[in-house]
């Protein structure tokens, strides 16, 4: 069990891309949620678990994890456990939001549940209105 304190915050946009920025670069693991995702050994990755089979890369001269093609239901506790070398264990918490969640950002604020968001793009510039 990882304590909050030890976990590394990370967030992307459905359908977007994260690379974890530990390497593994001899023996090591991905884990999600306490589960072996992949094992790195010999400089060659095996996954498995089958939904990250076309979209877990591992880079073998950086050693470093990119998943792709992120969606909501893959947010979790993701942990790299390196076992060579410099060995350590990092774990981070990555949240996967929707594209409204990545609107609110971009404009600083978000609209009630009820409201609809409409934004035109005007040139470089967006307005944007809600309604009731």
């Amino acid at each position: 069990m990882v304590s909050s304190e030890d976990v590394k915050n990370l967030t992307v946009t459905e359908g977007g891309s994260i690379t974890l920025p530990d390497p593994v670069v001899g023996l090591g693991f991905l884990l999600y949620e306490g589960s072996i995702v992949a094992m790195v050994t010999d400089k060659k990755i095996q996954i498995y678990r089958e939904i990250y089979k076309d979209k877990l890369l591992w880079n073998n001269s950086t050693g470093l994890f990119t998943i792709t093609r992120l969606q909501r239901n893959d947010s979790g506790i993701y942990s790299i456990d390196s076992q060579t070398g410099k060995e350590f264990v990092t774990s981070y918490k990555i949240t996967v939001y929707g594209e409204s969640h990545f609107l609110c950002q971009l404009f600083d604020h978000c609209i009630g549940a009820n409201s609809i968001l409409h934004i035109w793009g005007l040139s470089s510039s967006y307005v944007t209105s809600s309604f009731v």
